[in-house]
């Protein structure tokens, strides 16, 4: 009878104990407090990126019609909204160039304390990309900002897209997967170097690049710029292939 009442006790202790354990990880689970339209424009607004700049919140993205119109007719500009509370929000910026589509806008802040703009120029002819480029601007509270600046890498390489950046101690780390998946580094953020790049004839969509596995597996190199480079260049970790893919574009 003892030893019953024993085992009993020693199960409620134990569902009571896992109980909690439950409940504190549910507690602790990220949530949805609330969802709020921040503008309303044309049918199509997407690539968000938001960061935290001078204690205002900074929210750039691509407003068009559409994903994306082949035809050229129908291009995208990057609007900047910025809120101090996050409820909010005002126009701060916007950036169009004629006949080009702008898109994939990234904000990072750079060590000299002004916020980079990446962002993407795709040009259409007879429903084909014939342009292809990143390009930066610079610009501060005070909405002082340049012109879009065209990136250069080295070697040359006319048709690119630098998908993400991320300053880490003084440089900018990021990776391209146009014409070809590689990592590079920047010690101003217009000029790049590669870092390493993977086999050429392997081409990866954006929705390849997940969550790093294991950079030293993958890339068979212990370089601390690629490591660095897989830590916060996509935000996430490095990369997960599972089999080759073809980049459409």
């Amino acid at each position: 009878m003892v030893e019953n009442n024993m085992v009993r006790f020693l199960l409620l202790l134990m569902i009571v104990l896992n109980s909690g354990s439950i409940s504190a990880e549910k507690d602790s689970s990220p949530y949805i407090i609330s969802t709020k339209k921040i503008y309303t424009g044309k049918p199509y607004a997407s690539f968000t990126s938001l960061i935290n700049y001078k204690g205002r919140f900074y929210c750039a993205f691509r407003e068009a019609k559409k994903h994306y119109d082949p035809s050229g007719e129908d291009v995208g500009i990057i609007r900047i909204l910025h809120s101090k509370n996050g409820k909010r929000w005002q126009p701060f910026l916007s950036y169009s160039v004629d006949g080009i589509d702008l898109r994939d806008p990234k904000l990072t802040v750079t060590p000299e304390g002004k916020v980079m703009l990446l962002v993407e120029e795709v040009k259409y002819e007879n429903k084909v990309a014939v342009l292809r480029k990143s390009c930066v601007s610079f610009f501060s509270s005070n909405k002082s900002h340049t012109e879009l600046i065209p990136i250069s890498f080295k070697p040359n390489m006319d048709w690119n897209w630098l998908w993400d950046v991320s300053w880490i101690d003084g440089i900018a780390y990021g990776y391209i997967y146009a014409p070809y998946f590689a990592f590079v580094k920047s010690f101003n953020g217009i000029n790049y170097n590669y870092l390493e790049k993977i086999n050429e004839h392997i081409k990866l969509n954006k929705l390849d690049v997940k969550a790093i596995v294991s950079i030293d597996n993958i890339l068979e190199v212990a370089s601390d710029d690629i490591a660095k480079c897989g830590y916060e260049a996509i935000n996430l970790s490095l990369i997960h292939i599972s089999e080759p893919t073809r980049l459409g574009m």
